[in-house]
């Protein structure tokens, strides 16, 4: 069990280490490259209005997520994203389909150049 002094230790050291972790994240970011990325989500409810109000709440998530991503990593095609009500219908059903391609090369690389750089306190 973690304690909060060992929850602050952990904080100080990541930021003690920030620049090392963007610069590796910003190195991994440029090798990883995403050939699919399909959801589609179908969700209804009794009462209409709230199925409007889920649709609303998955569609903030949904998108506050995809856009930072969309904009950071290289994608080969458009992603397709589909949120669709079903007014008067109890279900959520969801498909999410993701192809994806990295370097391993690359994430060891970083990781060993973080381990040996690591500053610890």
């Amino acid at each position: 069990m973690l304690s909060l002094h060992d929850v602050h230790r952990i904080i100080d050291l990541f930021n003690s280490n920030k620049i090392m972790i963007y610069e590796m994240s910003k190195s991994i970011k440029k090798s990883i490259v995403i050939r699919k990325l399909r959801l589609n989500i179908d969700e209804g409810f009794n009462d209409a209005a709230f199925t409007s109000i889920v649709y609303g709440i998955i569609n903030s998530v949904i998108y506050t997520l995809i856009v930072p991503v969309y904009c950071n990593i290289k994608f080969l095609s458009k992603p397709f994203i589909s949120i669709n009500p079903h007014f008067g219908e109890n279900i959520l059903k969801s498909d999410f389909d993701c192809i994806l391609d990295f370097r391993y090369g690359n994430i060891i690389v970083n990781g060993i150049k973080f381990l040996k750089n690591f500053k610890r306190r």
